[in-house]
């Protein structure tokens, strides 16, 4: 039996060797060292225990224990803080330390048992048994440090059998069972020998030899300490975000080092309230502020077959971005207000000039429509001519502005070709009259006439164009060309102006289309505009999937074009244009599109001109107009009398347009409450339509009133019994 004994101390010491080279080969980490405490004890015990076996005298044998008790007493505790780490379980390092000082404590009372009676109470050489032996009598720190083994081993056995339910994987349920198979070992050993039903024998040192043997496959077979294994351990560990883990219970079963830093209070055995914070941080979206940092909060639910058996905290930095959003977010507030300001600029300006211009146009139109004198009547011309003119510029500045801020929208609608150059060659053939230019217009007679596009935007862009080109000719002719080419079941309609006036220089044709810039500025100081047209006109081509082409010789002149694809709606051709523009007549006329003497309607405004020219405008209509100069009186006129239309000014005193609005459609008494309200304004910025709708009116007028618009709305809203057509009118819808 001796001889067995003997073996097994020998085989305990190979195996031992074997792993401590294994162990230190292997990459530094916590793991290794907790090991290296561990078998390095166990080492120290084996050596002094073949000691002991061998020793034939009580100071022998003595020396040998107290030899083992620099080892012995490390083992448990290097193998219970090898499976806290290993499984990521946060002690408190004061308790660690306390620990530590008992097992040191134990080693001193051994080493000067022969002076005190704490650990041994007595201690005896005896000849009985399997061999000599020491027998000891146990005093009461032997009593309370077998307590505390014990305890050590019982909680390495619950803490791997736990991690054998809950592990996911194999490779973790097998470490799991090997630490579990370890601890149980270790526990049956050491209980066993203190039965003293083992003869002198230590039964602690088999169980070393079967769980360092077991550990030694938990090291090669499950690669505890092989680099991707320490790698992912140091990666998680010194993560620089924080990590929490917790199982769906809501228990803690991992954290790094940065969570224990942001909440030492996790490290504590009450760490509840530490998780319940994490979790508000998340829910609430709120921010930790930790050391002038910033921290934000994300969970990741871990599942298997759709069940969360875990959730990950993960508390990261933001401190950078969450200041370059706040610097964002403040620079987005600065140009929002900037951008209102100019905004509110652009509506207080459309509606302070357009309110006077309305007057004047308004006002103009009765002198035209009612005196029969040349002389005053070409007055009038002029005057229309420079309203017009003016109003020109308060367009392109808004137009330019909607640009900019990407409110500009192309609208294509059904439009008849000829009506639409009608109009242009209208508005263009009195200026180039007026300057003694010849204005040539030709169109391809097989072009189709009824499209499909957006041809305010296009009319907008040839009369900037024709415009510039009657502006910069001192003499010679303006031409328009129109031509096309049939693909299908669309046209590629080609567009070009060109004029013999003082063309660019090749330097200045890379300005033309930059906003508010003017060509030679001091040779052209005496030529009106904004130097916006050309702007506009890239911006709506640009928009339209075109651009604009520029053909110049300085001093010679200057060829605009463009080409534009546009829907056929109707393949009957256009015809004989020119015919149509030599029969055009400078002189101006005006009729009535109908009449409605039955029809009432009430208009709202604060400026008595406006008013005034609102109802000149529709002297021949012999539509009944009742005038209002404030929203207050508007409220007494509907609980009165009922209106067929209501207009309705925006910017008035005391109780604006839109006010009034909600006060009407408040009002029980109110006689005109399914009546149309249409939005009277000056304010004709980006979005103004879309403002008066969402406020509640059904249509939307803007200032200077087009007297053909008003009636056309007239005739929408108004009940058609009402609403005579006159022959013009008929004649006109017969032609289209």
């Amino acid at each position: 039996m001796y001889s067995l004994f003997l073996g097994i101390q020998y085989i305990g010491l190979l195996i031992l060797l074997v792993e401590l080279t294994f162990v230190f080969s292997q990459k530094a980490s916590r793991l290794q060292v907790t090991l290296i405490l561990t078998l390095g004890g166990t080492l120290i015990n084996f050596v002094g225990y073949l000691f002991e076996l061998k020793a034939s005298t009580r100071q022998e044998a003595l020396t040998a224990v107290k030899f083992i008790y620099f080892g012995k007493p490390y083992i448990a505790f290097g193998t219970l803080l090898f499976v806290l780490e290993f499984w990521k379980i946060k002690v408190s390092p004061i308790l660690i330390r306390a620990l530590a000082v008992l097992h040191l404590t134990a080693t001193f009372l051994v080493l000067t048992c022969g002076r005190q009676k704490l650990f041994y109470s007595s201690i005896d050489f005896v000849e009985d048994g399997f061999f000599p032996h020491l027998k000891f009598g146990h005093g009461p720190y032997y009593i309370m440090y077998s307590v505390l083994l014990v305890i050590y081993l019982l909680v390495m056995l619950t803490v791997s059998i736990g991690h054998l339910k809950r592990s996911e994987s194999k490779i973790e349920r097998k470490r799991a069972l090997l630490l579990a198979a370890i601890a149980i070992v270790s526990l049956t050993g050491f209980l066993v020998f203190l039965t003293g039903k083992t003869k002198g024998y230590d039964s602690t040192v088999p169980a070393y030899v079967i769980s360092t043997s077991l550990m030694m496959v938990l090291l090669v077979r499950c690669g505890i300490l092989d680099t991707l294994s320490v790698a992912k351990d140091t990666l998680v560990e010194n993560y620089g975000a924080g990590l929490i883990i917790m199982d769906q219970e809501g228990n803690l079963i991992y954290y790094n080092t940065e969570a224990g830093r942001l909440f030492p209070d996790i490290r504590e055995i009450s760490y509840r309230p530490a998780l319940n914070e994490v979790k508000r941080l998340y829910e609430t979206g709120s921010k930790l502020e930790k050391d002038g940092w910033i921290y934000e909060v994300t969970e990741k639910e871990l599942k298997k077959n759709q069940d969360i058996y875990a959730k990950v905290y993960v508390i990261n930095n933001i401190t950078e971005s969450y200041h370059y959003i706040k610097n964002l977010e403040k620079q987005k507030s600065i140009a929002e207000q900037a951008n209102r300001a100019k905004s509110d600029f652009l509506a207080r300006m459309s509606h302070e000039i357009r309110t006077p211009i309305n007057a004047v146009m308004g006002m103009n139109e009765m002198i035209l429509r009612e005196s029969t004198e040349p002389e005053i009547r070409e007055y009038a011309m002029n005057v229309r001519a420079s309203a017009k003119s003016l109003l020109s510029i308060i367009n392109d500045i808004l137009d330019s502005s909607k640009i900019e801020s990407g409110k500009m929208e192309i609208l294509p609608a059904e439009y008849e070709l000829d009506s639409m150059l009608n109009d242009l060659v209208n508005m263009i053939a009195i200026r180039a009259e007026e300057k003694g230019l010849l204005l040539e217009v030709m169109v391809d007679e097989n072009l189709p006439n009824k499209l499909y596009g957006d041809d305010v935007r296009i009319k907008q862009i040839l009369i900037n164009l024709l415009t510039n080109a009657v502006k910069y000719t001192p003499e010679g002719t303006v031409r328009l060309l129109v031509g096309g080419t049939l693909q299908g079941s669309t046209v590629l309609m080609h567009y070009e102006v060109a004029d013999t006036g003082i063309g660019i220089k090749k330097e200045d044709l890379s300005k033309l289309c930059e906003a508010f810039e003017r060509i030679e500025e001091i040779r052209n100081r005496n030529i009106e505009g904004t130097g916006l047209g050309m702007t506009i006109v890239a911006s709506l081509l640009e928009m339209m999937g075109s651009k604009i082409r520029v053909e110049s010789v300085y001093g010679s002149g200057t060829t605009f074009s463009f080409d534009l694809v546009q829907e056929i709606l109707n393949s009957e051709a256009i015809g004989d244009f020119q015919e149509r523009v030599r029969k055009s007549s400078r002189e101006y006329s005006y009729k009535e599109l109908f009449k409605a003497p039955q029809a009432k309607v009430l208009v709202v405004d604060d400026n008595t001109f406006n008013l005034k020219v609102f109802s000149r405008l529709l002297k021949q209509t012999e539509v009944q107009v009742t005038e209002a100069d404030s929203g207050a009186e508007c409220l007494e006129l509907v609980q009165r009398e009922r209106f067929d239309i209501i207009f309705l000014d925006h910017r008035m005193p005391e109780m604006d347009g839109v006010q009034t609005l909600r006060r009407m459609k408040a009002m029980e008494e109110n006689l005109c409450k399914n009546v149309p309200v249409i939005a009277l304004t000056a304010n004709a910025v980006s979005g103004a339509k879309q403002l008066y709708l969402k406020a509640g009116f059904d249509n939307f007028l803007s200032k200077p009133i087009e007297p053909n618009k008003l009636e056309q709305l007239l005739m929408h809203y108004l009940p058609a019994e009402y609403v005579v057509r006159t022959p013009e009118d008929h004649l006109k819808k017969g032609a289209r």
